[in-house]
C-alpha cells in the first residue's frame, strides 16, 4: 500500500514585490517603446456631465404635478426628453447608449421608477415606466451612432489622434458607441509585470508587432484587413492578451467562436460598436464558408445582421478579429489568396517548464499598469498610422503563414515544379489533373479534391498570365482546359500534354 503524496506544492507569489524578492527585478520594456509627452498635449474640458440639467432646460417643476383631487399627472414627452437629455441616451439598433457606452435596458427602467418615485409618486410605477421607455425608444432614436476613427473615448476624456500631436481633452465625452475602460495619463512609468508576460509569450521580434496590433485594435478602422492569430500550445500565456485587451476595451471588447460567428445566425449582430472580438480557443476545425469572415476582416460595405426578436438591419462593422489557437486557422474549400493575406499569425513561444508564476497575474498587470500598457499601445498605433495602416510582420510569421498557406493550397507549389506560362501552349483539364495526381504522389503530399484544383486554376488564370479555354484540341475533339502554359521538361509523358496552336 503506498501513501498519498502530502508534499505541499510551491506556493506562488502574491504580489509582484514578493516575486521580485524570489526571482529579481525583471527587465523592463526599453524606452524607445514608451510615449513621449510631447507628443501628446492635454487640454482640461469643461463640459456637462450625465446627470447634469442642460442649460437649454429652464423648468422641470411641471412635467409631474397633483391635482386638486389628489390625482397624479406626468407631462410624458417633455418627462421623456428631459431625462434622455439629462442622461445623453440615444435609441439605436435596439439598444440604448450614452457617452459611457451600452446601457442595459433594465437600467434604464430601473432609473426611470426611481425618477418618478424620488419626485412623490405614490401611484402604480410599471404603467408610467412603460410608458417612458416606450418613449424613449421612439423619440430618441438614431440610425447610426457618431463613430470617429480621428477620436479614442477614454474614461476621463477623449483622445484626438489626428496630426504630428494629438491632443487628450479630459473631461469631454461626445456620443460614441462605447468608452474604453482605461484613463489615460500624461507621464510614463516602467511596467515589469506586463514586460514579463510579454517576454514570457513572445520572441522579441515579435513584440513590437503585439504593440501594433494592440495600438490597432483602439480606433475603429479596418483599413489593415487583417485578422490577428496568437498561435502555439495551451498553456503559454497566449490568452493573457484577451484579458488585457478588455481590461483596456470595456464594452467595446465582445468574446465570440469564430466558428459560430460565421455561422450562427444572431452571433454577427453582437459585433455592431465593438472594436476586438477574441475567440480563446479557435480549435482546429477548418471554416466551410469564409464569405462572411472576409467581409468582416475588409469591412468596406455592410454586413447583414439579426437581432433575436427583431427585424434584419445591416451595420458597418469595424471590429478587429483577434484569437488563440493551437493551430493556424484554415478553410475546407477557400484556397485563394484573398482568404489568406487576411490572415496574421503571431507564433508564441514554447512553454518554458522553469518558468515562475504570480497568482493572479493577469488581474495585478491591469490593477498596476493598465494606463501604461494604453501609453504603450498609442505608441505602436503611431507607427500603424506612419505606415499607411500596415502591420508590421516578423520573419518568423511570414515565415509560418508560407507553410500554412502550402500546406491548405499546395497548388500554387504544383504548378511552380511541373508547369509553366507558354504563349502558343495548351493543357486540357483531365491532363492537369493527372499530373496533380503524379506530383502528390512523388512530393508524398495529400490530394485534395479536383473540384479545388480546378477552381484554383480558374481563380488564379489572370495573376498568373494563362487563360481558361473549351476548344482545346485532344483525339479530334475540343476538351476544356487552359491556354498559355506548357508542361515543364522531365512531365512531359502525359500523353498529348502540349499543343502548339
Amino acid at each position: 500500500m503506498t501513501t498519498p503524496d502530502t508534499t505541499p506544492t510551491e506556493r506562488l507569489p502574491e504580489t509582484f514585490e514578493e516575486w521580485v524578492e524570489i526571482h529579481g527585478e525583471p527587465e523592463y520594456i526599453g524606452e524607445q517603446q514608451t510615449l513621449h509627452n510631447n507628443r501628446i498635449e492635454v487640454v482640461d474640458c469643461t463640459t456637462d456631465k450625465p446627470g447634469d440639467i442642460p442649460e437649454d432646460i429652464e423648468d422641470i417643476a411641471d412635467i409631474m404635478w397633483r391635482d386638486d383631487k389628489g390625482k397624479w399627472h406626468i407631462n410624458y414627452p417633455k418627462f421623456t426628453d428631459i431625462f434622455a437629455a439629462i442622461n445623453k441616451y440615444v435609441y439605436c439598433h435596439g439598444a440604448f447608449f450614452s457617452p459611457d457606452g451600452l446601457v442595459s435596458c433594465e437600467r434604464i427602467r430601473q432609473d426611470i421608477s426611481y425618477s418618478i418615485s424620488d419626485r412623490g409618486w405614490t401611484d402604480r410605477l410599471d404603467i408610467p415606466t412603460n410608458s417612458i421607455f416606450n418613449s424613449l425608444k421612439d423619440r430618441h432614436c438614431v440610425d447610426e451612432l457618431p463613430v470617429d476613427a480621428n477620436v479614442i473615448p477614454l474614461k476621463n476624456g477623449d483622445l484626438h489622434i489626428s496630426g504630428d500631436v494629438w491632443q487628450f481633452r479630459l473631461g469631454e465625452k461626445k456620443q460614441a458607441p462605447y468608452r474604453l475602460a482605461v484613463d489615460y495619463v500624461p507621464f510614463d512609468r516602467p511596467m515589469p509585470l506586463f514586460g514579463k508576460w510579454l517576454r514570457d509569450v513572445f520572441e522579441p521580434e515579435d513584440i513590437p508587432v503585439v504593440q501594433e496590433i494592440m495600438g490597432y485594435c483602439l480606433v475603429p478602422v479596418t483599413a489593415a484587413q487583417e485578422a490577428f492569430f496568437l498561435v502555439g500550445d495551451a498553456g503559454v500565456g497566449k490568452s493573457g492578451l484577451g484579458t488585457v485587451l478588455q481590461g483596456l476595451l470595456g464594452g467595446a471588447y465582445e468574446v465570440a467562436e469564430t466558428q459560430e460567428l460565421v455561422t450562427a445566425r444572431f452571433q454577427v449582430a453582437k459585433l455592431e460598436g465593438k472594436l476586438v472580438v477574441y475567440d480563446d480557443d479557435l480549435g482546429s476545425a477548418a471554416l466551410s464558408e469564409t464569405g462572411l469572415l472576409k467581409k468582416l476582416i475588409t469591412a468596406d460595405q455592410n454586413i447583414p445582421a439579426e437581432r433575436k426578436y427583431g427585424d434584419p438591419y445591416s451595420f458597418r462593422s469595424y471590429c478587429r478579429i483577434v484569437a488563440s489557437a493551437n493551430f493556424m486557422l484554415s478553410s475546407l474549400y477557400d484556397d485563394s489568396d484573398g482568404f489568406y493575406r487576411r490572415l496574421h499569425p503571431i507564433l508564441v513561444k514554447n512553454l518554458d517548464p522553469k518558468r515562475k508564476n504570480i497568482r493572479g497575474f493577469y488581474d495585478m498587470i491591469l490593477e498596476q499598469e493598465r494606463e501604461q500598457i494604453l501609453r504603450w499601445a498609442l505608441e505602436g498605433l503611431r507607427r500603424v498610422i506612419g505606415n499607411g495602416w500596415r502591420i508590421s510582420w516578423s520573419e518568423r510569421s511570414r515565415a509560418y503563414m508560407g507553410q500554412v498557406k502550402s500546406q491548405g493550397t499546395h497548388f500554387g507549389e504544383f504548378f511552380d515544379d511541373v508547369l509553366e506560362i507558354s504563349a502558343d501552349g495548351a493543357v486540357s483539364a483531365s491532363e492537369i489533373k493527372k499530373l496533380y495526381a503524379r506530383w502528390c504522389r512523388e512530393n508524398a503530399v495529400t490530394e485534395a479534391s479536383e473540384r479545388r484544383l480546378e477552381r484554383w486554376f480558374s481563380d488564379n488564370a489572370e495573376k498568373r498570365g494563362y487563360r481558361r479555354g473549351n476548344h482545346i484540341p485532344r483525339g479530334g475533339k475540343q476538351v476544356r482546359g487552359f491556354t498559355g502554359i506548357s508542361i515543364r521538361s522531365g512531365w512531359e509523358d502525359v500523353p498529348g500534354s502540349i499543343i502548339r496552336l
